[in-house]
């Protein structure tokens, strides 16, 4: 059964093109390998077990109560990253030396303190579901921070 909703062509386009690999870390062997791409008005059984569960399932609200619409999330971490970024400046006194009368000649010098700030993005798919069946989808990726 087709939903009521038409898409236009670049939306089926679009999902044509959007592969996911979900369900998998980083350094998982399924995560190398090349799943099938989506399809609009793929059934939500093959989707759950050609890409496992959703992380998140979001159910919307419709006036129709025929209809069944939610989104599912799916995250996959794409890269992970750890750098030492320079998180605030502090003075320390230093000697230079000594000036024309012998006195010591004292100067603050900026000093940088350095944190390491760990970097994780993630590829983020949202799937429109209606009525157990794919209706749109789309991708982006989104970045996580987090400080030592």
């Amino acid at each position: 059964m087709k939903t009521p909703f038409r898409l236009a062509p670049i939306v089926t386009s679009l999902l044509a093109a959007l592969a996911l690999t979900v369900g998998a870390a980083a350094d998982d062997s399924k995560s190398s390998r090349r799943l099938p791409p989506l399809t609009q008005f793929m059934a939500g059984s093959y989707i759950l077990q050609t890409y496992g569960k959703p992380n998140e399932i979001r159910p919307m609200k419709q006036q129709d109560s025929r209809l069944k619409v939610e989104q599912w999330i799916y995250r996959r971490r794409a890269k992970e990253n750890t750098v030492q970024t320079a998180s605030n400046q502090t003075t320390i006194p230093a000697f230079i030396g000594n000036g024309g009368t012998g006195t010591p000649i004292i100067v603050d010098i900026p000093v940088p303190e350095y944190r390491l700030k760990h970097v994780v993005i993630y590829q983020v798919t949202a799937l429109l579901m209606i009525n157990d069946q794919l209706s749109n989808g789309t991708q982006w990726m989104e970045m996580d921070e987090s400080y030592d």
